[in-house]
């Protein structure tokens, strides 16, 4: 293998520090930027990766990350997960980046609190976060994680809240199917009318009606997008909103994500 010379790179990155800020820019007007932020992947404005998919190497990821609000209803219980049951002795652990947003006391859209986790695997992390902390127009709570995982948690709520949600990849004995399976659980004296929508890959909007103490299941069939995701489960009944994105890791090779290769329209 050719190593790299150190010393050359070093000299370089000093010489850097005395060349002229670059200016060989186009300015892009507000419409252009409205245009780009309405449509990224359509836009001729930014550079694009090749279009098309690529076969990906299996990863031994099993993550989860869900959240529901306190019996008490005075805060959110986030849980972060890296599983190990998919995957044996070969499970990854990961690391969860977890950002609260729209904070109490600060200007709107400025104010956040960021903090890392690690994982092992096997194991499950709970977070209990007061939503003292957010201001009134309601809670935001973001979780990134390797491979595209990505949880969002916004709306504003109370401990009338009712309706649980929790995903999982699908099961057919000790395989995964390379699907996802959302649980839906209600508590309370009203039934609950419940929409998953697909934000990127194109699926129908699933609805169901959730009776009062009761639990279903729907799974999300993806095959057509290789196991990638990314939907939002909603209550007609509540502004709170849940939206799951990632990829289900079977053990097997997959491709790379469609969206990002242009091949959803």
């Amino acid at each position: 293998m050719e190593f790299l010379d150190r010393d050359k790179f070093v000299i370089g990155i000093e010489k850097a520090r005395s060349k002229q800020i670059p200016s060989n820019y186009t300015k892009l007007t507000a419409a252009q930027i409205a245009q780009i932020n309405r449509g990224p992947f359509r836009s001729g404005l930014v550079a694009h990766q090749e279009v098309g998919i690529r076969p990906a190497c299996v990863l031994p990821y099993e993550l989860y990350a869900d959240g529901n609000f306190s019996k008490d209803g005075t805060s959110y219980e986030l849980q972060l997960a890296a599983a190990n049951q998919a995957h044996g002795a070969r499970s990854a652990g990961a690391p969860f980046n977890v950002y609260l947003r729209n904070l109490a006391g600060r200007a709107p859209g400025a104010g956040m609190m960021a903090a890392t986790y690690a994982v092992k695997p096997g194991d499950t992390l709970t977070k209990n976060i007061p939503l003292s902390l957010f201001a009134d127009s309601g809670y935001s709570i973001l979780v990134h994680g390797p491979n595209g995982f990505y949880r969002a948690f916004t709306g504003r709520s109370s401990s009338s809240h009712s309706l649980y949600v929790g995903v999982l990849h699908e099961r057919e004995g000790a395989q995964l199917t390379g699907n996802v399976m959302v649980r839906l659980k209600v508590q309370g004296k009203e039934p609950v009318n419940v929409s998953i929508h697909d934000n990127s890959y194109k699926s129908n909007t699933i609805a169901r009606k959730i009776e009062p103490d009761s639990e279903t299941s729907v799974v999300l069939n993806l095959k057509q997008s290789h196991g990638w995701y990314d939907f939002t489960v909603k209550s007609e009944h509540s502004s709170d909103e849940a939206r799951y994105a990632g990829h289900v890791e079977t053990g097997s090779p997959s491709f790379s994500d469609p969206l990002m290769g242009g091949m959803v329209s």
